[in-house]
């Protein structure tokens, strides 16, 4: 069920994504860094994370069964910890986008997002 529901989730972003340009795509050309990300307000930030990690979960589905189900466990258990881990963990790097961020956050809980073998 946790599956349908980020595959769902990522279906929406995407569609949303071709009709509105990204932050990244914008006229500034600077990267989007952490920094700007966590003076976001909480609701905003947590939509993203929350998009991210689906998106993450849709991708290890088609790869890695088990990373998956980790992902939607480590995620689905405790959202406002994840949540607030991602944050501290920006903060630590505000420098880095968010997208790697959150990356290397759910690695660190559920291994790399290398797939070999195709």
């Amino acid at each position: 069920m946790l599956t349908l529901k980020y595959s769902l989730l990522a279906i929406l972003i995407f569609l949303l994504t071709g009709l509105y340009p990204q932050i990244a795509m914008s006229e500034n050309t600077e990267t989007f860094k952490s920094s700007e990300f966590i003076s976001w307000q909480r609701d905003s930030q947590e939509y993203f994370i929350r998009i991210s990690i689906g998106m993450a979960v849709l991708i290890a589905d088609q790869n890695d069964k088990a990373q998956a189900a980790c992902l939607s466990d480590w995620f689905g258990r405790d959202e406002a910890a994840a949540y607030n881990r991602i944050l501290e963990t920006m903060k630590r790097f505000p420098d880095y986008h968010p997208r790697g961020v959150i990356l290397a956050v759910a690695e660190k809980q559920c291994g790399p997002f290398i797939y070999t073998g195709r």
